[in-house]
């Protein structure tokens, strides 16, 4: 019997701003491989040719997009998704109701507190099982002290709800144990893969890569790249990586920072970087899209990731895959299924400046670490995730059906 399954998501390539909607794309990537049907519910419209998986629009207070030219678009229903965010979230949650009533599925799967209104919703009204996707907390994003109650709420009581829960770490288990008290009998993990495209449709050179002109100029000049790549915020901990760029600069000088994103840090990093004196040698270039960050992947000798939490982390696995050496900071779970890497603290400048140097300065490790790092991280695939997760799923229906046939023994 084909499973069928009702999914709840708030990004999906290519209108995702970070992680969360490229694992959700992995994942459903993975499932086509498998006999799951998938109804994904997006608060936009969208279409999708992955095989076994149609996308229904929940009706929100967006306006229509139709209006915008694409290189709008995106922008545009960003500002519009995450704009009047909590009043977005409950009209979401209304339509999800609607549109559940006219759909067959055995399963409801929300990823992240964003659609955990709705999934409730759902389960009430449905009775249906819940499994709930969680790829980064309140405490991930914000840190202890600065944490949103309300969305940290919202989180523990989607949490409570659920049957299942899903998390993309053994690492973020630990939190969601320690900081919200869930049963740890109650948490799977399924770490999150990487889509390994050989195919592109656009050519990735300079010319479709306006903004990064004066990187391909200083690659030219034989300079050697170190790469932050990541949205510019408190979890990511960029500041480090800033910081460790000056320590590194007065051993190598033919050397140049480039930081790959952007956030609420954006201007407090830039006025950093000038307080150090590092103006020079480091470039800011923004949100990248797709092609960009393949792009900058291949120009970067080294990418470093200075996450003060970190629940996962994909991007590792890209630089891995486009023969960029790593560095990632202890508190990835990423770091759970990869060892061609070095890993440090966060906050450990001097460490990571001194591995950097030693990278750039030993060619024969930093050949081995690319090309052993390219080798492993091909074989992190969506495929195993999406098995697990179908496994999840069968064992997870079982029980209800155990369950609600106790039920009917009791009333009898």
């Amino acid at each position: 019997m084909q499973l069928k399954i009702l999914m709840l998501g708030w990004e999906f390539p290519p209108y995702s701003w970070g992680g969360l909607g490229t694992a959700c794309y992995g994942l459903i990537k993975g499932f086509s491989k498998t006999d799951i049907k998938i109804n994904l519910i997006l608060p936009y419209k969208h279409k999708t040719n992955i095989k076994n998986c149609s996308i229904s629009c929940a009706k929100t207070d967006l306006v229509k997009f139709n209006k915008y030219k694409n290189n709008q678009l995106k922008q545009k229903i960003y500002n519009n998704l995450y704009t009047n965010l909590s009043k977005k979230i409950t009209y979401y949650a209304k339509s999800c109701s609607l549109l559940a009533k006219q759909k067959k599925f055995d399963l409801i799967h929300a990823h992240d507190w964003l659609t955990f209104k709705a999934a409730i919703k759902l389960k009430k009204q449905t009775r249906k099982p819940l499994i709930v996707h969680i790829h980064s907390t309140e405490f991930d994003r914000k840190g202890e002290k600065n944490i949103k109650k309300e969305i940290f709420n919202i989180e523990k009581k989607g949490m409570e709800y659920a049957d299942k829960i899903i998390t993309v770490s053994l690492f973020e288990k630990k939190r969601i144990i320690k900081y919200y008290k869930i049963n740890p009998n109650k948490i799977e993990v399924v770490h999150n893969a990487i889509v390994i495209n050989k195919k592109h449709s656009k050519k990735e050179t300079i010319e479709n890569l306006s903004p990064l002109k004066k990187i391909q100029k200083i690659s030219e000049k034989q300079s050697k790249i170190i790469l932050f790549l990541g949205r510019l915020t408190f979890q990511k901990g960029p500041e480090f990586f800033i910081k460790s760029a000056k320590k590194i600069l007065k051993q190598k000088k033919n050397v140049h920072f480039v930081i790959a994103g952007d956030g609420d840090m954006k201007n407090k990093l830039k006025k950093l970087s000038n307080k150090l004196g590092l103006n020079k040698n480091i470039t800011f270039t923004g949100f990248l899209k797709k092609d960009k960050v393949n792009w900058i992947l291949k120009k970067s000798d080294i990418y470093v990731m200075t996450s003060i939490y970190e629940p996962f982390g994909i991007a590792p696995l890209e630089a891995m895959i486009n023969k960029t050496s790593v560095i990632i900071s202890k508190n990835a779970g990423v770091g759970e299924i990869i060892k061609n890497c070095i890993k440090v603290d966060y906050n450990d400048t001097q460490k990571i400046s001194k591995e950097t140097i030693k990278l750039l300065n030993n060619e024969t490790l930093y050949k081995k670490i690319i090309e052993k790092g390219q080798a492993e991280a091909n074989k992190i695939n969506w495929s195993t995730a999406a098995e697990k997760c179908k496994n999840i799923y069968k064992n997870l229906l079982n029980t209800n059906l155990i369950c609600i046939r106790k039920e009917r023994q009791i009333n009898v």
